[in-house]
């Protein structure tokens, strides 16, 4: 390294690059070095699939690929799976570079107090074409966020977003010099103090990577695949992919802040060619050399002290000379001297990497410098002639060399990158100043690691022990101060205390439990601490020695106190502390005399405060043992310290003379003792549920044992002098009441718990002198102060105190509660051996283990430590991308309502395509809910051999782990799943694949088993991953059986289908689920194994419903299905014939009995729902209801209208009860002789999001289609109808989010129709119509205003009118196709349309233009209620404090944070909160009285624990009596 001459220039702290064959800048040194090309031929094999002609001769193929560019962790960055794929992957490699060179540096950016830019660019966009090519992902991300995901100009404002970067962000864009120029605009952010570190550099990757490419004579790209910069035979080029970013920094600040810095750029420079050239892409001899001229001249150095080039070096014939003349011209103007400066070009080793070009080549250059080594530069025999080496200060270095530094300069080199189009960058860089050394190492230092899953903890684990075993030579208080402050803190988190490399090393490798500890986060909350002051008999001599010695803040306490309680004590407590070796015995005598033993305890634990406090750990509530509480007292400022000690030392002076007596523990409630009790002894304290504490007289102390023994009692002796606590000091309490008086009181400034009380402790009780009396005498309520400090959740309780005594204290008071805390110590216990430091420091990193932000820096004082670097994150990159579609161009789609209504009709279409090939993938975990037809099997045991993880879940009575890997649950029981998943992910087994096979079968089905293994087996297992908030991407496939009619085969038990319906809507709401259906016939298997796994893990994300029949593989597609208008006399409706029409009082109902009675004269049995009024009850009725809009009173208008028109017979029933049916057709048929065609209009929207669904609502929805419908078919099966037809929705093919139970009621009338045609003879149709214009649907759904007004008009533009409906009806009816589709638009755009209009879109709509005002005035809670829903929605968006009044959309909330909102009220209050509350109710004050308003009452809640106690009470006998009574059997 140089000497420090000045501080002028920018230091490079940071590197992160991804190359051809190169990970990572270490391995990217490698092959430098070792003189590796990555650019290779291909394998015909590997070739991928493009436009190019590999038959032409001009064809080369090679490529310099970028192995991993199609991978990424996207979990990492908070993305879903459709966000990542649909982002440009070198925009994913920019954010990753960007993330690694900060990690590099020991910086992290987001808690970095400075400004922190990003300047890069990135490449032409190919992958672009992908995703064009496959529009229902894009669509199903929204046009305008895949837009954000591929164009530049958000490459570098979403860095900053992502890692919280402050400073400018801005995208570079200047061709090949892109990444080059951004570096120099980094630069210049720092020279004029925009910002304080600068990211730069670039990311380029071109798809498909490894197509090769056609050379052209006199063109860019080279001939043969190799990049022969300078050479007599360099012809050109070859594309190279990848991606780098550095990290800068001025170097003044670099040095004074400890920074490692790889070299220092001293100049840069950028300028144009203007068009004084031969063409726009031509390069300039004149405008390169000014631009390297320029930046020596700002460098101000002579250019013979520059000894290596990184040169532009493209291996053109016309672009190499040109280049070195420019580079020649420029260096003349100082040297006359010739071949001392070594020229090389990092395109020989990977190509040309386009926007990437220039950080790729200034990071060789760093590497070089960094190594002092200069790598070669390949293919270089003999010199281009149009290249006058001879004359030029330049030679090609064409072999490793050791880099020696001239005697009056530093090593130096020059960088170069030019763009077409003229834009020219040079860098001058020069190698890292020699600086000091840090502090020397501590003899303890504590290493943190933290990642956001568990097996990237283990990772980062094994990766720093790996670098501590291969850099013998590192600091490792640099390597522990780098850790701590130069990382972000992850979930997962781990802690080792370490002496030196050695012992740090093999601790990670071996995670010893007692110098590893690791925890795993469930909450991004940070933890409030209380600090807990332990009582008598915790003290021993030498306690926190090494502390004393080595931690100044708490000498300073223990000093400062022990010589002001001296004159009190009239001994030094340092003596006690800290006794000269040979004296402990006389010194732990002495503190374990009431006296000294107090005020010792108080000056220990003041100290030992101070010293946490300077650690940054602050107490947000204090709790202390007795004399304890003063130390909570001064803390919170009710005392000053240098009254207090007096107080103190006249308390334990004041006990000592009392007469002495004896304290008993006793494992029993309060009450229980108390009634054990003679009058002479007292309730000292109450330290739990099972612990009390007695005192007074030994004498009647041991009497009492005696007692206890007798009845076989546990009790234990405290080895105590007196009987504090207890009427044996009461004739001390005036003489100390007097000195009270002489201390100021103030009221509390922190929170602490009473022992008088129990609880918090008020200003009342902390100012009044008599309280502190009080206090010594009466018992110690330490159990109640625990359990009111546990109240809120997630405390951390750290003892601060000699030992952990109070901690096991505690420990024991919570034992049989459901009450979970964390208990610390600060020091050792006085048996154990280890060192205190280490205790402490242990202690420290378990407060930041547990979630507390502690103050790392604190550590340190004043010792000078430097940032290292260090392993980066591993990140746990999975494949996120987008294969380009082949068959991807289609015709262009029709555009809005098409006006020819032949047009709206669409059908199913199976297309027979090739059946997928199984590939080898990574090995991962499936879950298999497995059939009873052996399917499964075959699958588990193929999967099992090919290296899968996989769990088999098979239906049985309980939720049990029956065998490794194999589970049982019972399909009904929701819990179970939860149960499952649960267990899946304590395992570290999280699957990521779902096959469902329990609706295998090959028998009929009962509609309650379809239904419980099928749909709700769906719907219960996505609710359990969404209570678990997993982000991963799931693949959920269902495989069944005969339930699509592909070649016109039976479908068997078409009451499974409502599955096809929660596929349908599944990823609309969950964007990290991608759903799946194949349907296969059992007993045909043969190949289809592994046609199956392949189907499961590789199949096309727009093949979403899939079928086999035999070997041959079907997807399914709509046509269109062009009908025309009948004529008159065409129609299937029988003039004067006989319909039922079901759901007749709906709008459906009534248009179809309206047109039927018009058009037809015929004769109508009209079904209403059970609630609506019998006929004859209607004029009843009207005549009573004075509301006009009454939509009850309309609807009766119109029913009495239409029986003038013509005969009809009404009834109000159940539609799923078949007997009520049956009684009605048969009066029909006796009143009209026949039946001759079924309308089943009637139906019941539901609503709402699945996470929030339960089986009970989505049966009421169920009823009328799925129950109602099988009623009908029973009740009608003996009747020869013309028809059966069923008034479906569109949903069942577009789905919709909160729309599951209406898509799954109307997938089953879909497969129903077909179903029932081919078992019954009837024609049996469904049409799945779009919406009417007359629907009603908006009514009672949470949509705002906007969305209405939204809805609305697209009812208006696209909705079917009901004399369109009758028109379609007709057509349909004569077409007699079983399934036809009704759609005004273009039914592949509703379809994409509805994709996009996600759960995730709608809630974002909601947030519209509201901003949050950080000045907004705070309410707290005002009780329990509004306190536990704060702490909710606090938790859910991670800020410290949610006023009472803050609004949820405000604050940021969206779909999901909203479901896990609803679904924790529900947990916490045990109360059925719909989605539509949080609408209604958006902030803490107004879903607390919801709450409130619909909890049960107190006394409602005693009565049902009194009903339940007397059921409980019953026998067998007495129930059925009391059911006889009721008349009940």
């Amino acid at each position: 390294m140089s000497e420090i001459q000045d501080l002028q220039g920018i230091a490079i702290i940071g590197m992160s690059g991804r190359f051809p064959g190169a990970a990572n800048t270490k391995e990217f040194w490698e092959n430098l070095k070792n003189g590796v090309e990555s650019i290779r031929p291909l394998a015909d094999e590997e070739v991928e699939d493009s436009n190019i002609d590999r038959e032409d001769p001009s064809y080369v193929q090679a490529a310099a690929p970028l192995e991993g560019a199609e991978d990424f962790d996207a979990p990492f960055f908070d993305m879903v799976k459709r966000e990542a794929e649909t982002t440009d992957p070198q925009h994913r490699i920019f954010l990753e570079c960007a993330y690694e060179a900060l990690e590099d540096s020991g910086y992290d950016g987001r808690s970095y107090d400075g400004r922190i830019a990003v300047f890069g660019g990135v490449g032409r966009n190919s992958y672009l074409q992908n995703l064009l090519s496959n529009p229902d992902i894009v669509n199903a991300v929204g046009s305008y966020q895949a837009g954000i995901g591929n164009d530049h100009d958000f490459l570098a404002t979403r860095v900053a977003y992502k890692l919280n970067l402050q400073g400018p962000a801005m995208t570079v864009q200047t061709a090949c010099s892109t990444s080059l120029v951004a570096v120099h605009m980094a630069c210049q952010s720092l020279l004029t103090y925009e910002s304080d570190m600068a990211l730069a550099g670039g990311a380029s990757v071109k798809f498909p990577q490894k197509a090769g490419y056609l050379w052209q004579e006199g063109g860019i790209f080279s001939p043969d695949g190799h990049c022969r910069a300078f050479d007599e035979n360099s012809a050109g080029m070859v594309v190279g992919n990848g991606g780098g970013v550095v990290l800068l920094k001025r170097l003044e600040d670099a040095v004074a802040d400890g920074d490692t810095i790889y070299a220092v750029i001293r100049a840069s420079a950028i300028n144009n060619d203007g068009s004084n050239k031969v063409g726009y892409t031509a390069p300039s001899v004149d405008r390169q050399e000014s631009v390297i001229a320029q930046a020596i001249a700002i460098a101000d150095i002579d250019p013979a002290s520059i000894s290596y080039v990184e040169a532009h070096g493209t291996g053109t014939a016309l672009g190499d000379p040109i280049e070195v003349a420019a580079l020649t011209q420029a260096f003349r103007m100082s040297t006359d001297e010739t071949g001392y400066c070594a020229l090389g070009s990092v395109k020989t080793n990977v190509g040309h990497l386009d926007a990437a070009a220039g950080v790729t080549g200034l990071i060789k250059t760093v590497l070089s410098l960094h190594h002092k080594q200069i790598p070669p530069s390949l293919h270089f025999e003999n010199p281009n002639p149009k290249i006058d080496f001879a004359n030029s200060p330049f030679f090609v270095n064409t072999e490793l060399r050791d880099w020696t530094a001239s005697a009056d300069a530093p090593r130096r080199a020059g960088v170069s990158s030019f763009g077409i189009g003229g834009t020219n960058a040079h860098v001058i860089l020069e190698e890292a100043p020699a600086v000091g050394s840090s502090a020397v190492a501590s003899d303890l230092n504590l290493l943190v690691l933290s990642a956001k899953t568990e097996s990237a903890l283990a990772k980062s684990t094994d990766n720093l022990a790996a670098h501590l075993e291969q850099e013998q030579d590192l600091n490792l208080s640099d390597v522990a101060y780098t850790l701590q402050t130069g990382r972000a803190a992850y979930n997962h988190r781990r802690i080792v205390v370490a002496k030196d490399l050695a012992e740090a090393a093999q601790a990670l490798r071996e995670l010893d439990p007692k110098k590893v500890q690791s925890s795993g986060l469930k909450s991004n909350h940070t933890p409030s601490v209380a600090f807990l002051f332990s009582g008598q008999g915790s003290q021993y001599a030498n306690m926190g020695r090494e502390l004393y010695e080595s931690e100044a803040i708490f000498k300073e306490e223990i000093d400062r106190c022990a010589l002001l309680l001296k004159p009190h004590l009239g001994l030094d407590l340092r003596d006690l502390f800290f006794p000269a070796k040979g004296n402990e015995v006389d010194a732990q005598e002495l503190l374990n005399q009431t006296q000294f033993t107090q005020p010792a305890l108080f000056v220990f634990e003041y100290a030992l405060a101070q010293l946490w406090l300077a650690r940054g750990v602050q107490p947000e509530a204090m709790i202390g043992h007795s004399i304890g509480e003063y130390t909570a007292a001064v803390l919170a400022g009710v005392m000053n310290v240098d009254e207090a000690l007096p107080l103190v030392a006249a308390r334990g002076r004041l006990m000592q003379a009392m007469e002495p007596g004896s304290m008993l523990a006793i494992p029993l409630p309060e009450a229980d003792v108390a009634a054990l009790l003679p009058s002479e002894l007292s309730i000292a304290g109450v330290n739990g549920p099972q612990a009390t504490v007695v005192a007074g007289p030994t004498a009647a102390i041991e009497h009492l044992e005696a007692e206890l023994q007798k009845q076989d009692l546990h009790f234990k002796r405290l080895d105590t002098s007196h009987a504090f606590h207890s009427a044996m000091m009461e004739p001390m309490l005036d003489h100390y009441a007097a000195e009270v008086q002489k201390v100021q009181l103030n009221a509390p400034n922190l929170p602490y718990l009473s022992n008088v009380s129990g609880t918090w402790i008020t200003a009342e009780e902390a100012t009044d002198p008599a309280y502190y009396v009080r206090h010594l005498r009466q018992a110690v309520r330490f159990g109640d102060n625990v359990a009111e400090l546990v109240k809120q959740p997630g405390r951390i309780l750290l003892e601060v105190g000699p030992g952990r005594s109070l901690g096991t204290v505690v420990k024991q008071s919570l034992q049989g509660t459901e009450t979970e805390a964390v208990v610390l110590s600060s020091t050792r216990h006085r048996d154990e051996g280890q060192s205190d430091r280490a205790f402490f420091l242990m202690a420290f990193g378990q407060l930041w283990l547990n979630g507390v932000d502690v103050d790392f820096a604190s550590l340190y004082g004043g010792d000078s430590r430097h940032r290292l670097h260090l392993p980066t994150y591993p990140f746990e990159k999975q494949r996120y991308f987008v294969e380009a579609n082949k068959n991807a161009y289609q015709a262009p789609r029709p555009v809005g309502r098409q006006a020819n209504l032949a047009d709206w009709f669409h059908i199913p279409a199976w297309k027979q395509t090739a059946p997928l090939q199984a590939k080898a993938e990574e090995p991962s975990v499936y879950l298999l809910l497995q059939d009873e037809v052996g399917v499964g099997t075959t699958l588990a045991d193929r999967l099992k051999k090919q290296g899968h993880e996989v769990i088999e879940v098979r239906i049985g009575a309980e939720f049990a782990e029956v065998d490794a890997g194999v589970y049982t649950l019972n399909s009904a029981d929701r819990g179970a799943y939860s149960q499952l998943l649960k267990a899946l992910i304590e395992q570290e087994k999280i699957p990521k694949r779902i096959v469902h096979l329990w609706s295998l079968t090959d028998e009929a089905q009962s509609y309650e088993q379809a239904q419980e293994r099928g749909f709700y087996a769906l719907i219960n297992l996505v609710q359990a991953l969404g209570e678990q908030n997993r982000s991963e991407s799931f693949t959920l496939t269902a495989i069944t059986n005969s339930l699509q009619e592909v070649t016109s085969e039976a479908i068997l038990a078409p009451a499974r289908a409502t599955l096809f319906g929660a596929l349908k809507v599944i990823p609309q709401e969950f964007a990290n689920v991608t759903t799946r259906a194949i349907d296969i016939e059992l007993g045909k298997l043969g190949k289809l194994t592994e046609r199956l796994l392949a189907e499961i893990a590789q199949a096309p994300a727009e093949e979403t419903v899939v079928a086999y029949r035999g070997a041959h593989r079907f997807v399914q597609a709509f046509e269109r299905a062009k009908l025309p208008e009948l004529a008159t006399t065409a129609t299937d409706l029988r003039p004067n014939g006989v319909y039922l029409i079901t759901g007749a009082t709906g709008e459906i109902g009534l248009h179809v009995a309206e047109h039927l009675a018009h058009a037809q004269g015929a004769k109508l049995i009209l079904l209403g729902h059970a609630d609506f009024p019998a006929s004859a009850d209607w004029n009843a009725y009207l005549a009573a209801q004075t509301d006009a809009d009454d939509a009850t009173a309309q609807q009766i208008g119109r029913l009495l209208q239409l029986g003038k028109t013509t005969e009809l017979l009404y009834h109000s029933l159940d539609i799923t009860d078949a007997d009520a049916l049956r009684a009605v057709l048969r009066e029909a048929v006796e009143r009209y002789g026949a039946v001759h065609g079924l309308f089943h209009t009637e139906e019941l929207m539901g609503s709402g999001l699945i996470q929030l669904k339960t089986q009970e609502a989505m049966e009421t929805v169920f009823a009328p289609k799925v129950k109602g419908t099988l009623a009908l078919a029973e009740a009608t099966a003996d009747l020869e109808l013309d028809f059966f037809a069923l008034f479906s929705r569109m949903l069942s093919v577009t789905g919709g989010f909160g729309q599951v139970d209406n898509t799954a009621a109307n997938a089953f009338l879909d497969s129903f129709a077909r179903a029932h045609s081919a078992a019954s003879g009837t024609h049996t149709l469904s049409i799945d119509w779009g919406m009417w214009q007359f629907d009603n649907l908006l009514q009672g759904q949470p949509i705002l205003p906007e969305m209405v007004a939204q809805l609305q008009q697209m009812q208006k533009q696209f909705g079917i009118s009901a004399t369109e409906g009758m028109d379609g009806f007709g057509r349909i009816l004569a077409s007699g196709l079983t399934h036809v589709i009704v759609s005004t638009q273009d039914l592949q755009t509703v379809i994409d349309e509805t994709n996009g209009m996600n759960a995730t879109s709608y809630f974002d709509g909601l947030k519209g233009n509201r901003s949050v005002d950080a000045n907004r005035p705070y309410i707290a809670p005002r009780n329990d209620v509004e306190e536990q829903v704060a702490l909710i929605w606090q938790d859910l968006f991670g800020v410290d404090q949610v006023s009472i009044h803050d609004n949820f959309f405000d604050l940021g909330g969206n779909s999901l944070l909203g479901v896990q909102l609803v679904t924790r009220i529900r947990n916490a209050f045990e109360i059925d909160l719909p989605m539509s509350a949080l609408f209604e109710s958006a902030s803490v004050a107004e879903l607390s009285q919801y709450i409130a308003d619909h909890q049960l009452k107190p006394e409602e809640l005693d009565e049902l624990e009194a009903l339940l106690a007397e059921i409980e009470g019953l026998s067998e006998d007495d129930i059925e009596a009391e059911l006889a009574e009721e008349g009940i059997e």
